[in-house]
């Protein structure tokens, strides 16, 4: 089973961008900046076409028995200098962590679920972001879990 996302035309939320540090006394909080709120908000609206399929797909999800491959596929314009290399600006692929968390709480199902993950990056036209969720089994082969 597979749910595949599209979203086009929206660059990701820089992971330096997405959240600040904010200390008081002793303590320092991981605080949500406004910018990857509004990021979440624009992921929202685009995600609003798929409501049918996540459905679907989260309806037959089984916490029980089963986790989640993710494949996440980042198109920038930004991937090449005019060189011809590599552009080191171009999109960090740990720069995920806000989309995935938005993308997951759309489809209903906690990110703690993906237990595989694939991220490249292509060269395309405009931003885009594709995320294809494929269910796969629990296992406990190479895990210290024994029942």
């Amino acid at each position: 089973m597979k749910l595949t996302l599209i979203v086009e035309g929206l660059p990701p939320c820089p992971r330096n961008r997405s959240h600040t540090i904010v200390t008081r006394g002793k303590f320092a909080q991981n605080i949500k900046t406004e910018t990857a709120r509004q990021y979440e908000q624009a992921l929202d609206f685009h995600l609003r076409k798929f409501k049918v399929d996540a459905e679907k797909f989260r309806v037959k999800f089984d916490v029980n028995r089963d986790a989640l491959h993710a494949e996440w596929t980042f198109t920038t314009p930004d991937l090449y200098t005019k060189t011809g290399k590599v552009n080191e600006n171009s999109v960090d692929l740990d720069a995920h962590k806000v989309l995935q968390d938005t993308v997951c709480e759309f489809i209903g199902i906690d990110d703690a679920y993906i237990v595989q993950e694939t991220k490249r990056k292509v060269y395309g036209a405009t931003h885009a972001v594709t995320v294809t969720f494929t269910v796969v089994g629990i296992t406990h082969e190479n895990s210290d879990f024994r029942l």
